[in-house]
Parts: structure tokens; C-alpha cells; sequence
């Protein structure tokens, strides 16, 4: 499952996910807070306050931080007393509420992925406050399993425009595992698209595999296989990694993009690899004839091995079948060790797929992880943690961590479990 990658910069896609999945904690941006007049400058005093222009007696202000339960501070939250414009807290959390009258008043504050908060205060001159926000709970509603289930089993994603996926643990690789696999927005109808005939043909025999070449065009291993050729083969089978596909894959494009937060200089010659595979054309001007689906990591060998898959306009030689039964073939292989280091192994083995993630902090993680599929097919959030979300003819999602929606209509609906599993 993969596709062209039309990458806009990353400084117009984090400004674009400020406005729908702010309060990350982890970058500033002006936001709402400067379509309402922006945030003031805290006052050092603590007097009664100036009179109000109206005459109507001395006014104060409300200064303090927002933070979460574990002290992290939250940028983008919504502070409002009734009737005076609102303001949101900074990348530090910080926020000034000024022209108050003096006296108890009641302020809300509000942020995606937390529970609204009420508390009440006596302004008199500059009022500090601490503001302690509660997250949303990860968690799936057992109705919402039990549809989610009953949808998957006639789910087919090259005809339908809905995926529910469940992330079980709340890991990064969880989450991209949950976006891109089978992920409709993704899929490429390539029907019309002409045949190539790679002379000679790649193909799988007895002896092994022949006529497969997928050389590295930049960078310090140009000119080198992207790919050990002699481990190619047909089936997961015939790999050292089991008779099935192990169930704690990585999907290629979200790992990538990921260990390129984690190290662009350290993960270069492995994000050619996928590049390698991706623009070997057979002779031909076509796009992306193949790519990289997933990654499984041989846990006795520590060597990285990958699923190329071919789009159904690629002629390939004999022995070569649609092992997992999806409509394309596809064969597997192991990454040449020249293109990774145990320290990527040690990234990905320790915190891509092992930390968890609490709501506030997984939140982060959606903002860093949509960028790339945001540039691909333009996905907005849709709702948020804990917001209903009904599909005609199908019911109600009561309880969503994300629903995704993409601009050509198509949309994921996702759940995500807490770090025990309920």
C-alpha cells in the first residue's frame, strides 16, 4: 500500500495541524489566541485594579499556565469569563485574561483531548491561577469493538471509502499501523495504466531469485542494491521470520518518517532504500511500479526485512504469486546491512514500538504523524477524542480517539486503547 508522496514543507504542515491538534505542548504558533487579539502581557501587581473605562468599578485580570496532569504545559487552550473575549494559552502555557471586573467571577477552559474545566475565582488587581487540566481517557467502548468488528469482516478498502481501525496499545507504530494500512484514502486504482514487460523478467525458481535490481541513485551507498537480492522469495515462508506475517510489522512510509524525526542524518541511507525500490521503472517512464508495504524486524538476526509489492501492471516472470491473497503480488526481502545501524534497530526495538503514550502525549504524536499523509491526500481531523461519530447505515462510534477525513471524502475512524488494554 503505498503511493506518491507530494511533500509540501514541514513548516506548512505543522501550521496546518496547529489549527486541529493544538495543545502538543511543543510548538508555538499564534493561532485563535491572535484572531481574538492575541494573549497580554501578565501585570506584576497585585492592587485592586484600574476603574473600567464604563465607570463601573475596578477591574483585574486572571494571569497563569496551563498544564496536564503530569506538569506538561498545553498550548492552545481556550480561557473565557463570560462576556470578554477569550485568549489561549502560549507555547509555555502561559495566558493573561485582562479587564475583568473584581470580585467572584467564573472561568472556563477548554481544549481538545482534555475535559472542560469551571472554576471559580475572586479577581482583585492581578490574579494568579493554577489551571490543572484532566485528559480524555484513552479508551474503546465495547459497543464500539463490537461494531468495529462487524464492519472489518466485509471490509474491502479498493471499494470502500470508511476504515475503523483499533489500536490496542498506544505506541506510535500502533497509531501509523492504524493510518496506513488499508487505509482507503491510499489505495491506487492503476487499471489504466500500461503494462510493462521488464526484459528480462524478474522471476523465483528453485535455484532463487533472478533478473530483481533496485540500486541506490544518491548518497554514500549509491550505486549499491538497496536490497539483498539473494534473500529475495516469494512467500513469508520462506523467510526466517515464521509461516504468517508477524503481527508487530511496521508499516515502510510512517517508519520512515518517523526515524527522519529521530535522525534525518542517521536514517538517510535507509530512506533511500525505499526510494530505490520505488523509482526502479523496468525501462519505463511509469510511477512507482512497486514499493515497500511493511517492515519485520528478524528477531534472532536483528536484520530488517521488508514486502515489496507490484501494482498489477507490472509483467513479472514465473514464481511469483499473490501470496496474502490482496489482488497484487508482492515478495520478500531483506534490507542490504549497509543501509541500517544497530542504532536505528536500537530506535525502533525501544521506542518506536514499545513506548506509550498517555492522551495529551499521543496527541503530539497524531500532529508529527499526520504531516506526511496530510501532504498526500490532505487529511483533516475530523473529531476528536471522545466526540460521537455516526455512519449512515452502520451506527454510532461513541467513543473515537480520531476520525481522519480526507479531501477526496474518504474516512478512518480510529480507536485507541489505554496503555493496560481496556
Amino acid at each position: 500500500m503505498a503511493w506518491v508522496t507530494k511533500r509540501t514543507s514541514i513548516a506548512t504542515a505543522q501550521a496546518v495541524f496547529f489549527a486541529l491538534v493544538a495543545g502538543c505542548g511543543s510548538s508555538s504558533s499564534t493561532g485563535d489566541a491572535a484572531l481574538d487579539g492575541g494573549v497580554d502581557s501578565p501585570s506584576t501587581g497585585n492592587e485592586a485594579g484600574p476603574i473600567s473605562e464604563t465607570g463601573s468599578g475596578p477591574v483585574g485580570s486572571l494571569t497563569g499556565t496551563v498544564r496536564d496532569q503530569a506538569g506538561l504545559v498545553i498550548l492552545g487552550a481556550k480561557i473565557l469569563v463570560a462576556g470578554l473575549p477569550s485568549v489561549f494559552s502560549d507555547a509555555q502555557g502561559k495566558f493573561t485574561l485582562a479587564n475583568i471586573p473584581a470580585g467572584a467571577v467564573t472561568f472556563t477552559v477548554t481544549q481538545n483531548w482534555f475535559q472542560p474545566l469551571q472554576q471559580s475565582v475572586t479577581v482583585a488587581g492581578a490574579t494568579p491561577v493554577d489551571i490543572v487540566l484532566t485528559e480524555m481517557p484513552l479508551k474503546v467502548d465495547p459497543a464500539d469493538r463490537t461494531l468495529a468488528a462487524a464492519y472489518n469482516q466485509t471490509f474491502d478498502w479498493t471499494k470502500q471509502t470508511l476504515s475503523i481501525a483499533i489500536v490496542e496499545t498506544p505506541t506510535r507504530r500502533a497509531f501509523d499501523n492504524a493510518v496506513y494500512v488499508h487505509n482507503p484514502a491510499l489505495y491506487r486504482d492503476t487499471s489504466a495504466q500500461a503494462a510493462i514487460a521488464p526484459s528480462p523478467q524478474p522471476q523465483i525458481a528453485a535455484t532463487g531469485a533472478s533478473n530483481f535490481t533496485f540500486p541506490v541513485t544518491s548518497g554514500t551507498n549509491q550505486g549499491t542494491e538497496a536490497l539483498d537480492v539473494t534473500t529475495i522469495v516469494d512467500s513469508i515462508k520462506d523467510t526466517p521470520l515464521g509461516p504468517t506475517e508477524p503481527a508487530d510489522f511496521m508499516m515502510w512510509s510512517p517508519m520512515i518518517n518517523w526515524l527522519t524525526e529521530w535522525s534525518a542524518a542517521k536514517s538517510v541511507s535507509l530512506k533511500l532504500v525505499g526510494l530505490a525500490v520505488r523509482q526502479q521503472g523496468w525501462g519505463s517512464n511509469a510511477i512507482r511500479p512497486q514499493d515497500i508495504e511493511k517492515v519485520f524486524l528478524d528477531p534472532v538476526t536483528q536484520r530488517l526485512w521488508v514486502k515489496v509489492v507490484f501494482e498489477n501492471f507490472v509483467q513479472l516472470g514465473s514464481g511469483i504469486t499473490d501470496d496474502d491473497g490482496d489482488g497484487r503480488k508482492e515478495v520478500y526481502a531483506a534490507i542490504a546491512p549497509a543501509h541500517y545501524t544497530s542504532e536505528i534497530i536500537a530506535a525502533l526495538t525501544g521506542t518506536y514500538r514499545t513506548v506509550t503514550f498517555s492522551t495529551h502525549s499521543l496527541s503530539a504524536e497524531v500532529t508529527k504523524s499526520l504531516n506526511e499523509i496530510y501532504s498526500t491526500t490532505g487529511a483533516q481531523l475530523e473529531r476528536y477524542i471522545g466526540q460521537p461519530f455516526d455512519i449512515a447505515g452502520l451506527g454510532t462510534i461513541a467513543y473515537p480517539f480520531v476520525v481522519l477525513k480526507h479531501a477526496a471524502g474518504q474516512e478512518n475512524v480510529i480507536l485507541v486503547a489505554s496503555a493496560s488494554g481496556l
